[in-house]
């Protein structure tokens, strides 16, 4: 199976607008993983928003590719899963006191649409 259509098959699969590369990174190569993005790139499947960071486009009335929602609700989403990636089980510790360190998320994350 060619590395775009495991990419392909895997955004179908899974939940959400945004992508991170680090949650599809074990489909292949690091090169092999960035010519299939680009190539859906060029195709209109995936948008990038951010290094690292993609949203998958719907097709619009005209047929051709839009985003599923608004650029900010996209960073939002893209914010919480970020944030989701980077903190670990355990929590976050400070790095200097090595206190539990206190992260807070904007009120409207969990008001994505």
């Amino acid at each position: 199976m060619r590395v775009e259509s495991k990419l392909r098959m895997s955004l179908s699969k899974r939940r959400g607008h945004v992508v991170l590369r680090r949650e599809i990174a074990e489909l292949a190569s690091k090169s092999q993983l960035s010519k299939a993005i680009n190539d859906l790139i060029a195709q209109g499947t995936l948008v990038r928003l951010r290094m690292g960071v993609y949203a998958k486009t719907t097709p619009g009335p005209s047929g051709r590719p839009q985003l599923p929602a608004s650029r900010a609700a996209l960073e939002r989403e893209a914010d919480a899963r970020l944030l989701q990636a980077v903190a670990p089980r355990r929590g976050l510790v400070h790095a200097t006191s090595r206190r539990p360190a206190h992260i807070e998320l904007p009120r409207d994350v969990d008001q994505l649409p």
